[in-house]
């Protein structure tokens, strides 16, 4: 396992901290000798991501150092991390972009886009360094690097450049990149081209684009198909997108695709307000003042019901 998920902006300090090498003490030559006796790097570094795995930080350390220093490029990736993230060691943010650079110039993909976000996700943001790193583990067919750096592109409205990134991407399977060559599409009208790549992604569970599916068929700028567009509006809907909710609860109020049913649209209405959806938010005071006491009563009750089950889940997934 390599580990590549680099950190939120709020724990990347962007080359603060020592610069200096580990020092190693007697106690850690020590510890080495007794749980990393192989002088084979694969072989340590196969037992250290195994003290990873069980949480035992400080000698998966020991062991991802040894293995680094021997010149294994996913060993160095993973000693980055840890420095990074500040497992069994004290966060050094200058010390992972060394031993990600070493890892890097061994061409090892995941160590490239590691430099990328770190670069990208910066203080001392640095789009240049940040779009490099990013083609080069995207020239080596990494997913992520290939979904960011069409998205550097787009943020630079360089549509054209951003299409084929996103599409090398979507062909991977990637959800959000399948998402996004379906916005490219969009904004040339190619409609077919549209919905072809947001169902891909829907049917891999992503709210944006069941959400943008649901609109193509209400609106009719694919084909018009009300009971369709219900249907992908609830699936992102459920999954808490506001934008979404707003769309269901329009749906249930002007009866397209569902019977109408003007409670259920105060209760998803509501759902979206209360995440500051500011359609939502008007929607609701006009449904507010066209509702009776007892309608809204009852949108209430739904409310807390739906926010109960949300809550509930929730609850489940935090617990594993």
């Amino acid at each position: 396992m390599q580990l590549k998920q680099i950190l939120p902006l709020f724990l990347i300090l962007f080359f603060i901290g020592c610069t200096h090498p580990v020092k190693e003490t007697a106690l850690d030559k020590n510890i080495e000798q007794n749980y990393f006796p192989e002088e084979d790097a694969a072989e340590i570094f196969k037992q250290a991501k195994d003290y990873y795995q069980n949480e035992q930080f400080k000698l998966a350390i020991i062991g991802y150092q040894k293995a680094a220093e021997k010149g294994l490029a996913v060993a160095q990736n993973n000693l980055g991390f840890m420095f990074l993230a500040g497992k069994g060691i004290a966060q050094d943010s200058a010390q992972a972009m060394i031993w990600f650079k070493k890892a890097a110039e061994q061409n090892l993909p995941d160590a490239q886009y590691n430099i990328a976000r770190i670069y990208y996700l910066s203080e001392k943001q640095d789009l240049v360094q940040a779009k490099q790193w990013y083609k080069k583990a995207a020239l080596q067919n990494h997913i992520d690097a290939q979904y960011y750096l069409g998205e550097l592109y787009y943020q630079a409205e360089q549509f054209d450049d951003a299409k084929p990134w996103y599409q090398k991407a979507a062909l991977q399977d990637s959800a959000k990149a399948q998402y996004k060559l379906g916005i490219i599409y969009y904004r040339k009208k190619q409609f077919v081209q549209v919905e072809k790549w947001f169902r891909h992604a829907a049917k891999q569970n992503y709210a944006p684009a069941q959400n943008g599916l649901g609109k193509l068929h209400y609106d009719g700028t694919f084909k018009q198909h009300f009971k369709e567009a219900v249907f992908w509006f609830r699936k992102a809907a459920e999954q808490g997108l506001a934008e979404a909710q707003n769309n269901l609860a329009m749906s249930y109020y002007e009866g397209k695709g569902i019977e109408k049913d003007v409670v259920l649209a105060y209760m998803w209405v509501s759902l979206a307000a209360n995440q500051g959806h500011k359609d939502s938010i008007e929607g609701r005071d006009i449904l507010t003042n066209e509702l009776s006491v007892k309608q809204i009563m009852q949108g209430e009750r739904l409310l807390s019901e739906k926010q109960m089950q949300y809550k509930v889940v929730n609850d489940d997934i935090t617990k594993g």
